[in-house]
């Protein structure tokens, strides 16, 4: 951790969010703790190192524009942050859908089996992700956090400000309508007929 940034590590979000509003040092503490969660959400939105960065850099940026109006109320500063990466990245992959474009990759070709398992599980995984993006943008949040970030039930609720009981309820109820989605696609009950 940055010399400078160090005598604000132990000091919550909120007493952090307090001081930022007047030394900018205490911001970067709070760029420090979230910088890599709110990237590694990006990036797992986007699918791209760069374009993940650029967003996140945005995350951050936004964040202390608006640090001013930020206030608790039982949202915790870490959800705030995630708030406005959703924000950000549905905006993004809204305007992608408008441009598509194409990635060249230049990688060797795999061959034989490989190539249809590869397949396979790319067909698959992108089934999975198509169905997580027709969840509400809460029950998302969720889903990354029990099984990207895998947190706890009790650290989810903590940081969402929920109980612990609502949070295995809403994570229930969003695991129910993955399973109903993906069952009515074929390829999940037989991988072979994605052929």
């Amino acid at each position: 951790m940055n010399e400078n940034l160090t005598g604000y590590s132990a000091l919550s979000d909120e007493d952090l969010v307090r001081r930022a509003r007047e030394d900018r040092a205490a911001f970067g503490a709070l760029y420090q703790r979230y910088y890599d969660r709110i990237y590694r959400y990006l990036l797992y939105r986007t699918h791209n190192q760069h374009d993940a960065e650029d967003l996140a850099g945005r995350v951050f940026e936004r964040a202390l524009q608006h640090l001013g109006r930020y206030q608790e109320r039982g949202y915790p500063f870490g959800a705030w942050l995630f708030t406005i990466a959703h924000n950000l990245v549905a905006n993004y992959l809204r305007e992608r859908q408008r441009r598509p474009t194409t990635r060249l990759e230049f990688a060797p070709e795999p061959t034989g089996d490989d190539v249809v398992e590869a397949l396979e599980q790319e067909d698959l995984a992108a089934l999975l992700e198509r169905a997580v993006s027709r969840l509400s943008p809460e029950r998302q949040h969720l889903i990354w956090l029990r099984y990207v970030e895998e947190l706890p039930h009790a650290e989810i609720a903590r940081r969402l400000g929920k109980s612990e009981e609502a949070v295995r309820a809403q994570l229930s109820r969003a695991l129910r309508t993955l399973r109903q989605d993906l069952a009515r696609h074929p390829a999940v009950h037989d991988p072979g007929s994605a052929r």
